[in-house]
């Protein structure tokens, strides 16, 4: 199915440092050890949220939008997890924060979206800003893979735009 791209490489966003649960197919020349290399420690959406300076109320969790039925009750309850968990895959209008007391969801902030698909705090976005986060691969695994495969004589630009510690290659 994927023949002539080349490698292909399936690549779980979490393992490199960016806070969803999102698989991304990589096809084209990836250099998996150089990949392997950069992996980096899961972020909770704790920790993510903290380096924006965002303390969540207490009773919120995280939902992707998918629900169940409650039995009891008869209304919809929907999945979700808590902030020391590794965040949902962003997409357009999910994922949202859930308040199971009183069993509805909310919007999440662009710019808290933004920082979870790892969008320097300064870019600058267009019109259709939801979509545009929504379907981006996150910057942050965009800069690893550019530098797994290319020698870049500017690490240091790399470096400071996405907060990231960049492999040396040779």
């Amino acid at each position: 199915m994927m023949k002539g791209f080349g490698d292909v490489m399936v690549i779980d966003c979490s393992e490199y440092g960016i806070c969803q649960t999102r698989r991304r197919i990589i096809a084209g020349t990836v250099d998996e050890i150089k990949m392997t290399a950069s992996k980096e420690a899961m972020v909770s959406m704790n920790q993510a949220f903290v380096q924006v300076g965002f303390q969540p109320a207490g009773g919120l969790r995280m939902t992707s939008g998918k629900a169940k039925a409650d039995v009891s009750g008869g209304r919809m309850i929907y999945v979700s997890k808590g902030f020391e968990d590794v965040g949902y895959t962003v997409c357009h209008n999910y994922p949202k924060f859930y308040d199971r007391g009183e069993k509805r969801q909310f919007s999440i902030p662009l710019c808290l979206m933004a920082h979870l698909q790892t969008f320097p705090s300064d870019y600058k976005f267009g019109k259709k800003f939801r979509q545009m986060i929504a379907k981006s691969v996150p910057p942050k695994l965009a800069a690893k893979l550019i530098l797994s495969r290319y020698p870049v004589t500017s690490r240091c630009t790399v470096q400071r735009k996405f907060q990231t510690q960049v492999p040396v290659l040779t």
